[in-house]
């Protein structure tokens, strides 16, 4: 059989619009396009596609080649990306405060984790974050939440936050002074970033305020109990005795703990048997007993019982 696949125009170029049908012959009569750029026979689901431009300048060659061929083209390119992963951050954290401070701590943060460098200048770190592949939102958002846990970043005023490691000692030491209400209400006033507040009385400090002032009578009080009460007896009792009280105080904590130690008195917690000891009868004493004893023996006997006869009269 032939394998011929020329077109009859190719074959003689005077049968062009001739009505002949060349298919038994082995003979193509299909048109080959004038501008096929050597694709013209693909399957067009299997056709070559351009990868994305962020594909693109993820590769270390093509930035390469950008940057020797226009390396401003390249330089804009990347700010581009590299804008556009900050803005989908700020579209998920529209409570994220822009500041000079915060964005140099999640650099920072993420410089340290995920390159291990945090001498590099701002500019640096995150090209090579981007780089990377780790200057994405979700990068971004994951430090960001990190960082706000720790206290690490500005927020609005009036928008609670986490203490600082500093300002938790700052406490610690108010209350290590005794100074057990001004160490609430500063703990108060830190957590709501310094929001300048007036109230008319301390009701209308904890009304205001009844979840945080919770918090921090009940970070004063475990404080204030240092080597009396550690971290696993604290969440028991946290557990058990406090739960459901929306408005706790110091004063509260107090009754609530010896409510609770007394409840648990003998309990694995405050005594070695686990159960509270059973008062035992003392066995009858017959005549017999009491003509066997010895003049001494009587004689504590009485003793014993003259105590015991005074303390039923009291």
């Amino acid at each position: 059989m032939s394998t011929n696949k020329q077109t009859p125009v190719e074959i003689d170029p005077f049968l062009e619009g001739a009505n002949i049908d060349w298919r038994g012959l082995g003979i193509s009569t299909a048109a080959k396009p004038t501008e096929d750029h050597g694709f013209w026979n693909l399957d067009s689901d299997k056709q070559f596609k351009m990868p994305s431009v962020e594909t693109m300048l993820r590769d270390p060659a093509i930035r390469r080649e950008l940057a020797r061929k226009d390396p401003e083209m390249a330089a804009a390119l990347i700010d581009e990306k590299i804008g556009e992963a900050a803005e989908e951050f700020r579209l998920r954290n529209p409570e994220y405060m822009a500041t000079d401070r915060n964005l140099s701590a999640i650099v920072l943060h993420l410089a340290d984790r995920h390159l291990g460098r945090t001498w590099l200048d701002e500019e640096t770190a995150i090209n090579r974050l981007y780089d990377s592949g780790h200057w994405t939102p979700g990068d971004l958002t994951s430090a960001y939440k990190s960082l706000l846990k720790a206290g690490k970043l500005d927020v609005p005023k009036g928008t609670r936050r986490a203490l600082t490691e500093q300002e938790k000692l700052q406490l610690i030491a108010q209350i290590r002074m005794n100074d057990l209400e001004s160490a609430v209400v500063n703990y108060v006033s830190w957590a709501l970033n310094g929001a300048s507040v007036e109230y008319d009385s301390p009701t209308d400090f904890l009304a205001r305020n009844p979840e945080l002032s919770s918090e921090a009578a009940q970070f004063a009080w475990y404080h204030a109990h240092a080597g009396e009460v550690d971290a696993a007896t604290f969440r028991e009792f946290q557990k058990e005795k406090l739960v459901g009280h929306r408005i706790l105080t110091v004063h509260l904590l107090d009754k609530a703990w010896e409510a609770w130690k007394s409840a648990r008195k003998y309990s694995a917690l405050f005594s070695d048997g686990g159960e509270k000891p059973q008062t035992v009868a003392p066995a009858s004493i017959t005549r017999r007993d009491l003509e066997s004893l010895s003049p001494e023996e009587s004689n504590r006997l009485y003793q014993e019982s003259l105590r015991e006869y005074a303390k039923s009269r009291r």
